[in-house]
């Protein structure tokens, strides 16, 4: 149907490139400022990030700002070819890195502007408000209303006006901040918020984070402008597709629709910034959209690395980080799971840190102590065992939703901060093949593959059909143990079992079996991620030097196999033999649009079945 609409120009009539909106009138564009941000004094003495937040808003001035936050980039609001009302096809981008929209589309979510406005509230330095307001007439000069691809998609829109209402709410009483250009940003919000309705039926046909980050965005815009005619319906309709995304997105064990980490984090800080406009506002939300997202808040809790911060890769990592108020890093999930913890738990997930300052600038209470060490026991589709300094998890969904990558009994390892058996991630979702999503396939998770085939058939860049299914066998303290059926085609079945022998020696221990009686033989290829530090190699040992000494992963095999073979990738080359290049392997992704040098391991045998294969990783 959307594509029908496309076609037929219906959008070019609902998202005119001329304004509906009339210019500033105090009746029309009042608008209702938040008053929920904390006093400076008051910050000034519970935030021990305040000269950390001043040098990213300087470092924003020389104009970069952190690009899928990690790499510092240009800040570059024009796009690269010729304007078209957004529902037109344009051009082909020119370059083989902009053939992917999202690196025009991420300098255009102003998420960077929320740092600067930062600054000015805490500095009344009127350089951070000039800088932002210079950046905006940029990109209003070099973006007209429903012209080009930042218009393309409504989320961008939402999330672009989220981060603009932000920004002026910090920056309201600058010299620079007069009524013109505020009248004018008021006029281009009501805009914003004009472009979100009509395409909704493609957010509601995704279901995902376009239709949650699209309904907050509506509900914001008729927050802060109450007395537009159409606010009234934002606000009802914001509402209704925000309880809808949440109730019909969030499993009842608590996972994301997506399972994704990253889009997780993306839909729990969209339903925290729901949560205080509705709390500022009087309302409550329902009581079923507020369980739902205290088991999304749980559910996160279960991947994070208590020590480092981290989660674990999982899925589809796009680079998203919106109301970026802490200066922590990128990979830091502490900030959201402190805030989600202490508004949808009602009690703090750490003890006083750093990620306490999203809850700061959101008139969340910080006073509150921890009382207990979060609980890691529940259901998931990624069940951890261990402790603290060393835990692994085991991938084992039961898909009711589109998967997202061909990952079933994938295993992440963890010792003492660090990731030691790696998932890839996602680098790019529109670049050549084989970067076109290409890391969503089993080749590159840590787990195995049978005849070089997928765990499930892939359609499409974002499509698997024939989802493999999984359940787990048995499970104690010590011990995972799961199958999957993504190989029923084939009559086989794999079977792992993740055990901890003790903190610091683990076993995965992989059975691969025929559910017939049969001689066929089969090619098995393990895979093993690691970071990339310094390697040797002697037998069937890899030992690799670590920042805390040293990791020996060894693999055999107790089944009277044929010869096998190890090979050594990195970068996409063998490291060892006269062996093809397979580009996808020895390549860790940690964000959107990076790829960053790692080791891959492959254990591969040409056998009947039964066969077992067994990795044990040693920690010294």
């Amino acid at each position: 149907m959307y594509q029908c609409l496309l076609r037929v120009g219906l959008f070019r009539l609902l998202t005119p490139a001329v304004s509906r909106n009339q210019p500033l009138s105090t009746s029309l564009f009042n608008p209702s400022w938040f008053d929920f941000w904390p006093t400076v004094e008051t910050f000034f003495l519970e935030s021990t990030t305040t000269a950390e937040t001043i040098n990213q808003a300087d470092k924003i001035l020389s104009g970069v700002f952190l690009q899928f936050g990690i790499n510092y980039s240009k800040i570059d609001l024009s796009p690269k070819h010729e304007l078209r009302h957004w529902s037109q096809p344009t051009a082909p981008f020119s370059g083989a890195e902009n053939k992917d929209i999202k690196f025009i589309w991420e300098s255009a979510r102003f998420s960077w502007a929320i740092k600067l406005a930062q600054a000015f509230y805490l500095s009344k330095e009127e350089k951070y408000a000039k800088f932002f307001w210079e950046k905006y007439g940029e990109f209003s000069k070099a973006n007209p209303l429903n012209l080009g691809p930042n218009w393309e998609s409504a989320q961008e829109v939402a999330l672009r006006l989220i981060a603009l209402i932000i920004s002026i709410n910090l920056i309201k009483d600058a010299k620079s901040s007069n009524i013109e250009r505020k009248t004018d940003l008021f006029k281009s919000i009501a805009d914003h918020a004009d472009r979100i309705p009509p395409t909704i039926s493609y957010a509601k046909a995704q279901n995902n984070n376009h239709l949650i980050s699209e309904a907050v965005g509506l509900f914001t815009a008729g927050i802060f402008l109450p007395e537009h005619p159409h606010a009234s319906k934002w606000k009802r309709l914001g509402l209704k597709w925000f309880h809808d995304a949440v109730n019909n997105q969030i499993s009842e064990y608590g996972e994301y629709i997506q399972h994704s980490n990253n889009y997780h984090r993306l839909m729990l800080t969209l339903a925290l910034w729901m949560k205080v406009l509705l709390q500022n506002g009087g309302q409550k939300m329902s009581s079923q959209t507020h369980a739902k997202l205290s088991n999304a808040s749980k559910w996160l809790m279960c991947q994070l690395d208590p020590i480092s911060g981290q989660v674990p890769n999982l899925g589809h990592n796009d680079g998203s980080l919106i109301l970026p108020f802490c200066p922590t890093p990128y990979e830091d999930y502490r900030p959201i799971l402190q805030a989600a913890s202490r508004v949808f738990l009602d009690e703090p997930a750490f003890d006083p840190g750093p990620w306490d300052d999203l809850c700061a600038w959101l008139g969340v209470s910080i006073k509150e102590k921890r009382k207990k060490a979060p609980s890691f026991l529940i259901n998931s589709s990624a069940p951890r065992i261990g402790n603290s300094d060393a835990w692994g998890s085991l991938r084992t969904a039961r898909f009711t939703s589109r998967p997202a990558h061909a990952d079933q009994l994938h295993v992440d390892l963890w010792y003492r901060g660090h990731n030691i058996a790696l998932d890839a991630g996602t680098f790019q979702y529109n670049a050549l093949p084989p970067w076109d999503n290409g890391l969503a396939q089993t080749l590159v998770h840590n787990t195995l593959m049978v005849n070089e085939k997928n765990q499930m058939f892939q359609a499409g860049r974002f499509l698997w059909l024939d989802w493999a299914q999984s359940h787990i066998v048995d499970q104690n303290d010590n011990l995972i143990c799961a199958e999957h059926n993504g190989y029923r085609k084939l009559r086989v079945v794999h079977q792992r079992t993740l055990k901890r022998v003790s903190a610091k020696k683990w076993e995965i221990v992989d059975l691969v079996f025929s559910s017939h009686s049969s001689s066929n033989e089969y090619q098995i290829d393990l895979h093993w991620l690691l970071p990339d530090w310094p390697m040797r190699f002697s037998g069937n040992t890899c030992t690799l030097s670590t920042p805390f000494g040293s990791v020996k992963l060894d693999i055999f095999s107790a089944t009277k196999t044929t010869p096998s073979k190890f090979t050594f990738y990195k970068k996409g080359r063998p490291i060892s033999g006269e062996i093809q290049e397979e580009s996808l392997l020895g390549w860790f992704s940690p964000t959107y649009g990076q790829k960053n040098p790692a080791l891959s391991i492959q254990y591969s045998t040409i056998n009947a079945l039964p066969l077992t294969i067994t990795s044990r990783f040693t920690f010294s």
